[in-house]
């Protein structure tokens, strides 16, 4: 068990809500979940920190939260 913040969660919510770990075999969403995560923070810090600090999806936010998750798949190696 690992506390996240909130924008941590809301991207992982979002990302399952929004269908894209929907290609993914459910053994791969642990790794998923902590590759992106550390994707994001390390990349795209400022996309967490307005989640945190506003505690709303704007459509802009929304919008980035797509670019990103979409970026990602292209680097996540789910095996």
């Amino acid at each position: 068990y690992q506390p996240m913040s909130l924008g941590e969660e809301v991207l992982i919510l979002f990302a399952g809500v929004r269908g894209f770990i929907d290609k993914y075999a459910v053994e791969t969403l642990k790794k998923y979940e902590a590759e992106s995560l550390n994707f994001v923070k390390t990349k795209y810090p400022e996309v967490l920190k307005e989640i945190d600090e506003k505690q709303i999806i704007s459509d802009e936010l929304e919008e980035k939260l797509r670019s990103v998750l979409t970026e990602f798949d292209t680097v996540f190696a789910a095996e």
